[in-house]
């Protein structure tokens, strides 16, 4: 979104940016976290026939649409980090209206889900030196929604961002602003639309 902004300025009037990717927190700037990518693509590239036997069918299915406990067997199968992975998607999924449950899981029984997945953890340490090197956005306002459970960024990291840009911190938040706090983005997205409609008619006024 940064970069489609920088590139085509004329084509935006705002952006909002519910809990970026901060780039100081991944490699290369933080070669710390080179594993968990690395264990990232690792799982994802073994989803991929797992899907294609049908078994990641199975286990979603079962998560979101029946008892939970075929993909109770399996998540203690992969050990401490199948559990981890099965109770945070239980937890953010639970905050959907249940009639969009089989639709995530059709998704999530996707092998090609499982190869955007690893193809986008692949991309993390080329897009965050695309966006290190990238220039602020100008003229143009950012909405920038941060989660109560995170530490909200810095007036450096928002100039690296552009030169006019709002913070709103999702007190009752984590990582999934949409499901925490949905009506938060929803007021957010039709302030921003009424500014930029409004500066509209000004101008053509």
């Amino acid at each position: 979104m940064r970069m489609f902004a920088i590139l085509y300025p004329e084509e935006v009037s705002s952006i909002i940016l519910v809990d970026p990717m901060r780039c100081e927190e991944w490699p290369p700037l933080s070669p710390t976290r080179q594993a968990e990518l690395d264990r990232g693509k690792r799982l994802s590239g073994y989803a991929i026939p797992i899907a294609r036997l049908g078994l990641a069918r199975l286990a979603v299915t079962s998560l979101l649409c029946r008892s939970g406990l075929i993909a109770e067997q399996l998540a203690c199968a992969a050990g401490d980090g199948g559990r981890h992975v099965l109770g945070r998607v239980r937890g953010e999924v639970s905050k959907m209206p249940q009639e969009v449950w089989p639709i995530v899981a059709a998704h999530w029984s996707r092998p090609a889900y499982y190869a955007g997945m690893r193809s986008h953890v692949e991309a993390v340490p080329e897009t965050v030196r695309e966006m290190q090197n990238a220039a602020p956005i100008r003229g143009i306002p950012v909405l920038l929604l941060t989660p109560g459970k995170a530490s909200p960024l810095s007036e450096d990291c928002m100039s690296r961002i552009g030169d006019n840009v709002r913070q709103v911190i999702a007190s009752a938040s984590a990582h999934w602003i949409h499901l925490d706090e949905p009506q938060l983005l929803i007021d957010s997205i039709q302030q921003m639309v009424a500014a930029a409609s409004s500066e509209e008619i000004v101008v053509l006024g």
